[in-house]
């Protein structure tokens, strides 16, 4: 499984790519029938798969850190409700793989783009979007509700390769409350992130 893997992979980012900056981390059997699956709801998934699991790394580019898995039946198909692969197709067009923006270009790209400084730092992060490719995501926060956890803010999405900002959201983080049981009976309040809620873009 391990050899269709890697031939699927070479065949998306190329043998350069593939042999450079792709190393094998570790396989796993996905199993639907057992009793795991089952309890977990997503027994529905009615073909196992082994799921091969690679990480992608750029020397000279630390921001660079993704896993990529390739999911395959038991006959080496792509798995067809688990067939995305989290990488861009560098063999077809060299360009979606040569990185030429870091963290600090991101933010200097946002900022000239017109993202408000907000009330907390920005955050940053280098990911795979299966939309828009390899992309920088910004966020700042514009407001805090008033119990201290709760926010809102804005992110913008930039093109890691070519610096163009290809969308721009509004999220949410909404978080609850509840108790936590301390020695002797007693409790005290503690609160949880609950969910980050991204809205449509903006128009």
């Amino acid at each position: 499984m391990v050899h269709r893997a890697d031939s699927i992979l070479v065949g998306l980012v190329g043998r350069e790519h593939f042999e450079r900056h792709l190393t094998l981390e570790h396989c796993h059997w996905h199993d639907p029938t057992a009793s795991h699956w089952r309890a977990t709801g997503l027994y529905f998934e009615a073909v196992p798969y082994w799921g091969i699991v690679y990480r992608f790394r750029v020397p000279g580019k630390p921001f660079i850190d993704q896993i990529v898995q390739v999911n395959l039946t038991p006959g080496g198909r792509l798995h067809p409700l688990h067939d995305r692969l989290d990488i861009a197709a560098c063999a077809e067009n060299p360009r979606e793989c040569e990185f030429p923006f870091d963290e600090a270009a991101a933010v200097h790209i946002a900022r000239n783009g017109g993202l408000e400084e907000g009330l907390k730092p920005w955050r940053t992060g280098f990911t795979y979007n299966p939309e828009y490719g390899f992309i920088w995501t910004v966020a700042n926060t514009l407001v805090v509700k008033e119990d201290g956890c709760s926010s809102e803010g804005r992110t913008y999405l930039i093109d890691a390769n070519s610096g163009e900002i290809v969308a721009r959201h509004m999220w949410t983080s909404i978080c609850c409350y509840g108790l936590n049981s301390l020695p002797g009976g007693l409790s005290r309040p503690v609160h949880n992130h609950l969910a980050v809620l991204h809205h449509p873009p903006d128009a």
